[in-house]
């Protein structure tokens, strides 16, 4: 039988439901079935996991829906001290016993919030499609560049800016980097520190030596190495003295200081 007939069968059908986890770089793969459940996409084993249903409204996070976990699942264990680096993607498949060959996805989308509760984590996910619905204005008017730093539209090879040290202290948000005492304060801000592994954080800010992360690396020791990329303040001081890229800053510097809506400019 199809799986439109298992679903609309009064006796047939044995539905089980698969949630495969993703943070692009490792997979968890769950059922809420009492025995491994193996689709096209993978092998699925028995967890604890549990959904509610989704909620269509007006509102922002419609389509939604709750996913309740162990709180010691490794699947939220990022969530514990800070937001990790990549979101949490789900997919969530609806099957039937003895045709898990054609499984539908019911859901596909990300975890937009987290909540601890005694044993339990609820994810709150939003559908992918919710990302499509915002608007954001594709370039503004202003005195900084619009182009975000090595993007394409900004053309700077990343590589060519980078430079590796080792990290001397880790002081909770902030790394200590000596190698860095030469360098001009707010170089690096705006910019990221990446591992040899991929993991990175941005920088909220750098004086001397001393880099502020967004959030901390989790087991980062001295004295490992890591690769550090400047930010851009956007300005053309910054676009032409640091990156040697005046052509296409995408920045409007002669725009006046004074508003002519509020008072005179001459």
């Amino acid at each position: 039988m199809s799986y439109e007939q298992l679903e609309e069968s009064t006796a047939q059908g044995m539905p089980v439901e698969c949630y495969l986890f993703s943070d692009g770089v490792t997979l968890w793969c769950y059922t809420s079935a009492d025995r491994p459940i193996t689709l096209p996409s993978g092998t699925y084993e028995p967890a604890i996991v549990s959904r509610g249903e989704r909620a269509y409204s007006g509102e922002d996070g419609s389509g939604g829906l709750d996913v309740h976990l162990a709180r010691f699942d490794p699947v939220v264990a990022p969530f514990v001290r800070f937001l990790p680096q990549a979101p949490l993607g789900l997919v969530i498949y609806r099957a039937h016993r003895g045709a898990e060959y054609d499984p539908r996805p019911i859901f596909t989308g990300t975890v937009r919030q987290v909540a601890f509760k005694d044993s339990e984590v609820t994810l709150t996910c939003v559908p992918v499609t919710r990302h499509f619905e915002r608007n954001f204005p594709r370039l503004s008017f202003g005195r900084t560049c619009n182009w975000a730093v090595y993007s394409t539209s900004c053309g700077v090879d990343p590589d060519a800016f980078k430079v590796t040290a080792p990290v001397d202290n880790v002081i909770g948000l902030d790394l200590v980097i000596d190698a860095l005492i030469s360098v001009p304060s707010g170089t690096y801000d705006g910019g990221w520190v990446q591992r040899a592994n991929g993991e990175r954080r941005y920088i909220v800010r750098q004086v001397t030596r001393v880099i502020t992360l967004m959030s901390p690396f989790s087991d980062l020791q001295p004295p490992e190495i890591v690769t550090l990329h400047p930010g851009c303040a956007g300005s053309e001081e910054v676009c032409s003295g640091t990156f040697d890229n005046l052509p296409r800053h995408l920045g409007f510097s002669t725009i006046p200081t004074r508003n002519p809506h509020r008072g005179r400019i001459g």
